[in-house]
């Protein structure tokens, strides 16, 4: 009876063992925030829009070109992508920060324009748009408020097509994870937003153009689709970068980040590591 007694306490002592390591492995293992240097930032559930993380995600910042996420999608879902745009001398003057060196009389594929905004950051190429698909830049920048207030982008304002710095245009992060959201909703824009490299063509000038996506992620990770690098001096460097596994689309933001590419994959794997719904 008493050699009974000391296997059933040995058992229970065991059990007990057991169990107080498996609450510590449990904790051990429990799923912790990021912790960004990003200014402004958010992660969101790209089918619901549920927010599963954020920083300052509601404070005005300038968006530098991640305003081209509008743009585009006024371009895909105002215009004829087939159509043939003509350069203006406007649209060639724009050549500060990036560009795609376009020259007043240069004509090509609005898609192909759309695509130099996007991938690129083309900040000459925005104007083309704006001025082929609206008759002149600053109507096209009113159609973009317009739809900015639509799509629930309360917080946005646009002055330009391209992100160039200026007073009143500005954005939050959550009102851009809000517009990256209702980008991807549409297929030409998904497509174009996750096209790893692509060519263009100035058609009357018999000129190939290579266009390499600017987001280094999109280049090194399968399962990044999209969306859209940004950078001046006021909005330090900017991401909206989504992601998708087994079927789950999230989409991120960061603003102003000494570490964009870095910050943007670590808000990332930190929703794909939550169970659906968790948060």
């Amino acid at each position: 009876m008493c050699k009974l007694r000391v296997i059933v306490t040995i058992v229970g002592m065991i059990f007990i063992s057991l169990f107080l390591n498996t609450q510590d492995c449990a904790a051990s293992e429990e799923i912790v925030e990021p912790k960004l240097r990003a200014s402004a930032a958010i992660l969101i559930e790209a089918d619901s829009g549920e927010v599963l993380f954020e920083k300052n995600s509601h404070k005005k910042r300038s968006p530098a070109s991640l305003t081209k996420m509008m743009t585009a999608i006024l371009a895909i879902e105002l215009g004829d992508l087939q159509s043939v745009a003509t350069v203006s001398k406007n649209g060639a003057g724009n050549k500060v920060g990036a560009d795609i060196s376009l020259r007043a009389g240069d004509q090509l594929y609005l898609r192909d324009l759309v695509k130099a905004a996007l991938l690129v950051s083309a900040n000459d190429s925005t104007v083309v748009i704006a001025e082929h698909v609206a008759g002149s830049e600053k109507r096209f920048i009113q159609l973009m408020n317009v739809k900015a207030k639509a799509i629930g982008a309360h917080n946005t304002s646009f002055k330009n097509t391209n992100g160039y710095t200026a007073p009143n245009h500005y954005s939050t992060a959550a009102d851009l994870a809000m517009i990256a959201r209702y980008g991807l909703n549409n297929y030409t824009f998904a497509t174009i937003a996750k096209t790893d490299e692509t060519k263009i063509r100035i058609l009357n000038k018999d000129r190939e153009l290579t266009l390499i996506h600017s987001n280094r992620l999109q280049r090194s990770y399968e399962w990044i689709n999209g969306i859209k690098t940004g950078t001046t001096a006021s909005a330090g460097k900017c991401l909206a970068a989504a992601g998708e596994k087994d079927g789950r689309q999230l989409i991120a933001v960061v603003l102003n980040s000494s570490d964009r590419y870095g910050e943007a994959l670590k808000l990332l794997e930190y929703g794909f590591s939550l169970e659906q719904g968790s948060k």
